[in-house]
């Protein structure tokens, strides 16, 4: 199952949670800042080594994935 790690306001993390419901791709959704400090730490790592600097992230499999793989 794919997690998207969003943030507050973030109007690009409300299209990519559209899209996945209208394909009926199952994803967990999860703010950065709610999230506990090793996770928030995890995937901001994660978001640092694969140069994405915007939100949402999209993860499969622990792994940073960009939305066209999955569409």
């Amino acid at each position: 199952m794919l997690k998207i790690i969003g943030t507050k306001n973030c109007s690009r993390c409300v299209t990519v949670k559209n899209i996945l419901t209208t394909k009926k791709i199952e994803f967990e959704y999860f703010l950065l800042d709610e999230l506990e400090a090793i996770d928030q730490e995890k995937y901001t790592k994660l978001a640092e080594e694969n140069n994405q600097l915007q939100f949402p992230l999209i993860v499969k499999d622990e792994k940073l994935i960009d939305i066209k793989e999955i569409l």
